[in-house]
């Protein structure tokens, strides 16, 4: 869900199956899943990092190129090195947007995302996950490309964390 400040996913175990059983055992017999939830987050903190690496989604989906247009305007200020390229890959210019990724654990919840925003206010995570219009006069189209989120390899690798937690009780 995009909100004018920001962009807030929430991704509940619900049709992640192993995520989803070990789950709700963890909560009946611990209360507390501050310490497998470190774990994941983590763990997902890290799978993120991959994703700007990789230039892809959380399901592997290639993230769109960055137009010729984007490439070849003039460089300017702290960006004189350029953009796009093995120097500057997508989304990482400035490093500042992965950069800003971390994890907040809780006894019964985990978040995973960024607070980073951009001169104004606006969200830089939102325009950049979801896609949209941007820039000056909002004339620039940037296309998703989601970095946020997860697959089924890592639900059954959160699964895996919670069910070692639960078998350590």
């Amino acid at each position: 869900m995009a909100t004018g400040n920001g962009i807030q996913l929430k991704i509940e175990p619900f049709g992640f199956p192993n995520a989803e059983r070990i789950l709700m055992d963890v909560i009946r017999r611990a209360g507390s899943l501050r310490v497998p939830f470190e774990a994941a987050g983590a763990y997902l903190l890290t799978r993120t990092h991959e994703h700007f690496e990789h230039e892809e989604s959380p399901d592997g989906e290639p993230w769109q190129p960055l137009s010729r247009k984007y490439v070849d305007a003039p460089k300017r200020g702290y960006y004189k090195g350029g953009r796009g390229g093995q120097a500057h890959p997508i989304l990482v210019r400035s490093g500042h947007l992965m950069g800003s990724i971390t994890y907040a654990a809780g006894d019964r919840e985990l978040a995973v995302g960024t607070n980073r925003k951009f001169k104004g206010g606006k969200s830089a995570a939102a325009i950049h996950q979801l896609g949209g219009l941007a820039g000056r006069d909002h004339a620039a189209h940037i296309p998703a490309r989601p970095f946020l989120g997860m697959n089924d390899a890592d639900d059954a690798r959160i699964g895996e964390i919670l069910g070692e937690y639960l078998a350590r009780l």
